[in-house]
């Protein structure tokens, strides 16, 4: 599957990638995907930033990465760089969650809030309009953080976790771990 940019901007002059995802499971330490810094530990996005708060007044397009179907979203928390009422289960802010073919799924975070303009079941195209960036959730700058995770059709939830941990134990007993890998991927 392809994945095209999730925001009306041209990086380098309205908008530049500020994080990537963190690409280091193994450790408490975090690396993106050049074996850089240019993320945070256990980010899971990659943050797509305005470089000015005017920009979110002009509003600024968030735009489907691919076709697909509106799986869920919300849209009811404030846009406030203080983060008053942001917990662990709302950080992402207003967000919506498109389902895509092969068991992909793109997640949107940190919209304006009344800016969705998509419904729950809708079909999208690629490079639509699904809302504006704003400052939603954990966030104290204008940005979108697109996510992109892959799902295992008809699998529970503690399915897939007993998997990714079954993995996760595998990888540590054959001795596979950040400074193993290392080598092969990053001078």
């Amino acid at each position: 599957m392809r994945f095209s940019q999730p925001i009306d901007c041209t990086l380098g002059a309205d908008c530049f990638i500020e994080d990537y995802v963190d690409t280091n499971p193994f450790e408490k330490t975090s690396q993106d995907h050049r074996c850089g810094l240019n993320t945070r530990d256990g980010h899971t996005g990659t943050d797509f930033a305005l470089i000015d708060f005017a920009s979110v007044e002009q509003g600024v397009d968030v735009l489907a990465a691919a076709p697909g179907r509106v799986f869920r979203l919300r849209d009811s928390m404030p846009d406030d760089r203080l983060q008053r009422g942001v917990t662990s289960q709302n950080a992402c802010g207003n967000a919506v969650i498109l389902a895509h073919a092969d068991g992909y799924q793109t997640t949107y975070c940190h919209l304006k809030r009344g800016s969705i303009n998509v419904s729950i079941g809708d079909t999208v195209e690629r490079g639509q309009p699904i809302g504006k960036v704003g400052l939603s959730g954990r966030t104290a700058h204008p940005h979108v953080h697109f996510g992109i995770k892959k799902t295992a059709r008809n699998s529970t939830r503690s399915e897939l976790k007993r998997t990714i941990n079954a993995r996760r134990n595998q990888a540590r007993r054959s001795g596979l771990t950040r400074q193993s890998i290392t080598p092969q991927f990053c001078a």
